[in-house]
């Protein structure tokens, strides 16, 4: 009696058990899994050669993905797809830093198949002396077996004769059952991955001098007093920011409630301005929050930001200002005469920039 079982991801799983006791009295010679893996392989693309279709090319690094997956479900006594962390095919690829993509006229896709698959190493022969009897199958006897299970109609079938695949790996190992365990992963394309943009270095104070810049060629296209630098306020400005970008929040008020006076009058800054007979106290604060990536493309997992210079980010920031009415009248008004920017880039690209004025 053999027994043979299937699954094929995503399009199909089949996930019955039937254990089989391992061959009583005998001694399994070493069991031959690379040679049958090759075997697999080549009968694979005889199936393809028959509907006319490209031979699968052998991806060693499937194969080891393959082999790992088989011998997890061997270890653990399982047979499924996902493995007992909930990891799907695709998702323990890229822990092996393998991706799969094909370039369709320059839409990118990306995609891996799976197959699993599981059969008999021995079938009974007919009792002698009337004691059971057991032969073991050869590797070209196991191989068909396999390849003739999977091309029954199905998901399986229909990843083998897949014309958008273009390589395989397959991992074979015996388990404790006496059963050999088949996993075959297949790769949507060869593309060859283009390496993500390197951030460009920013400098929290030079981008601060920029905005600063930006800021004066405002108040110059309307012939107003330009804004001097103070350091005071800078530095209420960049403790600020940097507040923002470690606790993961953006208001005028940091958590603690104080607010943009508050905060300049606790490193020792009152703003004060005379109007006629009155005296105005406090700070006034424009804040903006966004990121050294203007944009970012995934390609599967993949992730390629489309990053800015210090220069765009600076006067993105300023024109942001401008077309806000309340962020327009504080750069625009014409009681303040000095500002200070403060600026913080998190680790993940978070651009934080805040600007005081007196």
């Amino acid at each position: 009696m053999r027994t043979d079982r299937i699954a094929a991801f995503p399009l199909l799983l089949c996930a019955a058990f039937l254990f089989q006791q391992a061959v009583p009295g005998q001694e399994r010679p070493a069991f031959p899994a690379s040679e049958i893996e090759t075997k697999i392989h080549g009968l694979v693309n005889a199936e393809r050669a028959k509907q006319g279709l490209k031979p699968f090319s052998w991806n060693e690094s499937l194969a080891e993905l393959a082999r790992l997956h088989s011998e997890d479900m061997a270890k653990n006594d399982y047979f499924d797809y996902t493995d007992e962390r909930g990891k799907n095919p695709s998702e323990r690829a890229a822990e092996m830093n393998i991706a799969c993509g094909k370039d369709f006229g320059g839409e990118i896709k990306v995609g891996l198949a799976e197959n699993i698959y599981y059969a008999d190493s021995y079938e009974e022969e007919k009792p002698k002396d009337g004691k059971q009897s057991y032969r073991t199958l050869t590797p070209d006897e196991i191989a068909a077996s396999v390849v003739k299970g999977l091309m029954k109609p199905g998901g399986h079938r229909e990843n083998i004769l897949s014309r958008d695949y273009a390589s395989e790996g397959i991992g074979v190992v015996l388990d404790r059952f006496g059963r050999v365990l088949v996993t075959q992963d297949f790769c949507l394309g060869e593309y060859a991955w283009p390496e993500p943009e390197t951030r460009p270095e920013m400098s929290p104070e030079k981008l601060a001098l920029m905005v600063h810049d930006y800021v004066n060629k405002e108040r110059a296209k309307r012939r107003m007093q330009l804004l001097s630098w103070n350091d005071k306020l800078a530095l209420a400005a960049r403790l600020h920011s940097e507040d923002m970008a470690k606790k993961k929040y953006f208001a005028h008020k940091n958590l603690e409630g104080e607010d943009p006076t508050k905060r300049a009058y606790d490193i020792g800054f009152r703003c004060e301005k005379k109007s006629g007979s009155f005296v105005k106290i406090g700070v006034g604060e424009n804040i903006s929050q966004g990121n050294t990536a203007k944009s970012v493309t995934y390609i599967g997992e993949r992730a390629y930001p489309d990053y800015q210079d210090m220069d765009e980010i600076a006067r993105k920031t300023v024109e942001g200002w401008m077309n806000s009415p309340g962020h327009r009248d504080n750069i625009l008004n014409l009681d303040y005469t000095s500002e200070g920017i403060g600026v913080a880039v998190s680790d993940n690209g978070e651009v934080y920039i805040t600007e005081d004025f007196c």
